[in-house]
């Protein structure tokens, strides 16, 4: 059985280069997506399997009304998909992170991210 990592507060340019041997990502997962979204505090998350990167995701956190938080990964997670096992174990991790951090919604799109975000705001 392989040996599962998570990590948080990974460096920019670790992630960037394990974007660059990725099979695919979309340049919403690059670290300097993160200073695009204002009012959004960001990390970027890795796990790692048998000391190797094997998925990765830059996350953006918003501040809700009532203490909340929301976690949201545009365009990923970053990884090898095929590999369910370790897709499995990094969302294991990523639901405990939020829990540490307080988040009470994971959301992987915008759309999803945005109905959200209503809920608390309201439409604008």
């Amino acid at each position: 059985m392989a040996e599962y990592n998570f990590k948080t507060g990974v460096d920019a340019g670790e992630y960037r280069d394990f974007l660059n041997v990725s099979p695919a990502y979309c340049f919403t997962q690059l670290p300097e997506w993160s200073e695009v979204k204002d009012n959004w505090d960001h990390d970027i998350c890795m796990l790692y399997k048998d000391g190797a990167p094997a998925v990765g995701a830059l996350l953006l956190i918003r501040h809700l009304p009532m203490g909340k938080k929301l976690i949201y990964s545009p365009r990923g997670p970053v990884g090898d998909f095929s590999d369910t096992e370790a897709m499995r174990e990094f969302s294991a991790q990523l639901k405990k992170y939020a829990k540490k951090i307080g988040a009470d919604y994971y959301a992987k799109d915008a759309k999803q991210s945005a109905d959200i975000a209503k809920k608390f705001f309201g439409e604008s």
